[in-house]
């Protein structure tokens, strides 16, 4: 269960981060409230590098998984906020925190329309795994920012 993950990471979370993210994950297991079906294991690092389209098969595949249990829409964090600076750029926008929130609710709005459930939850899940991505990178000796 993602509980049982972040509790491990105490050694690299201040203590009111760690609370905070205890929080947000019982939030949003409560928000998702069984909605999309109970805890499952999902990807863990699902975003758009990691979803190759298999010819042969004709399906899409996801590859390099890193996975975890915990409620469905949890995958939907990190898709959410990866990958932000690469499409600011694309689009011939500099990259300014403003320009990242802008993507990044665009990114929120259409999951959530997509999913029926609110933009609230979805961004709970970005919050969610940006923690949890700088807790991991912070005890593997990473050096990740949490803007």
């Amino acid at each position: 269960m993602l509980l049982e993950i972040a509790g491990q990471l105490n050694s690299a979370l201040p203590l009111e981060l760690l609370r905070l993210v205890h929080e947000s994950i019982l939030l949003a297991e409560r928000l998702d409230n069984g909605t999309h079906g109970g805890a499952c294991w999902l990807h863990g690092d699902l975003h758009p590098s990691n979803i190759l389209w298999d010819g042969q098969q004709a399906a899409w595949r996801a590859i390099d998984p890193r996975g975890y249990q915990g409620p469905p829409v949890m995958a939907l964090g990190r898709y959410a906020h990866n990958l932000l600076d690469d499409e600011t750029k694309s689009v011939g926008q500099s990259v300014s925190n403003a320009a990242r929130e802008m993507l990044l609710r665009e990114r929120v709005e259409i999951m959530a329309r997509a999913i029926s459930r609110s933009e609230a939850l979805v961004m709970l899940t970005v919050f969610i795994d940006l923690a949890l991505a700088v807790s991991w990178s912070a005890q593997s000796g990473g050096q990740a920012s949490f803007e």
